[in-house]
């Protein structure tokens, strides 16, 4: 959190209408410096974390199923799973319930549907897998109350193509986890 201060106070200053002037005006951190600011996720065991980036050719599939997916454009979303691809996401889609590209399709297509606009962060790899941590927008979002929350997005990989997406919730940022506590036992 004490990261985030400086842009967090940056962020208010213009929202308040402060350093507003060419000499004063507060400068937006880049996502090289957000990339390298950004929180990894603890973990219950000690593992090899590596900062990746997110121009990573590794994360190319990501990239363009985020991208359709901000579009709206489920067709070009789906061309990046295996055909057996695993997602995981929580209650909606527990593990081993969403197996398949039509499990994936139908995650998606709802995603589509609830307007989910996605703002990749940072990247890196936790042994040897790639995770993303992203912001995500939503209608369900603004309807709990919160403009965005923060999620991970861990990945396996098969050549070129995505065969398990598993997301979290980054509880370490205040209003997701205040958004999660809000959403108890609601979703299915």
């Amino acid at each position: 959190m004490t990261r985030l201060a400086p842009l967090l106070l940056c962020l208010l200053m213009v929202a308040a209408g402060c350093g507003s002037d060419t000499t004063t005006a507060p400068s937006v951190p880049s996502t090289a410096t957000r990339q390298a600011t950004a929180r990894v996720e603890p973990s219950a065991t000690s593992v090899a974390t590596q900062v990746v980036g997110l121009t990573s050719p590794q994360l190319a599939p990501f990239r363009q199923m985020t991208e359709a997916v901000n579009r709206g454009d489920v067709a070009a979303a789906m061309a990046v799973f295996t055909d057996d691809v695993i997602w995981e996401r929580g209650g909606q889609c527990p593990p081993t319930f969403c197996k398949g590209i039509q499990a994936v399709q139908r995650e998606l297509t709802r995603d589509v549907g609830a307007h989910h606009q996605i703002t990749l962060l940072s990247a890196d790899t936790v042994a040897n897998a790639p995770r993303v941590r992203l912001e995500l927008r939503t209608d369900g979002t603004r309807r709990g109350g919160v403009e965005r929350i923060v999620q991970f997005f861990s990945l396996e990989l098969r050549g070129e193509k995505i065969a398990a997406v598993r997301v979290s919730f980054d509880t370490d940022d205040a209003v997701t986890a205040a958004f999660v506590a809000s959403q108890a036992g609601t979703q299915r």
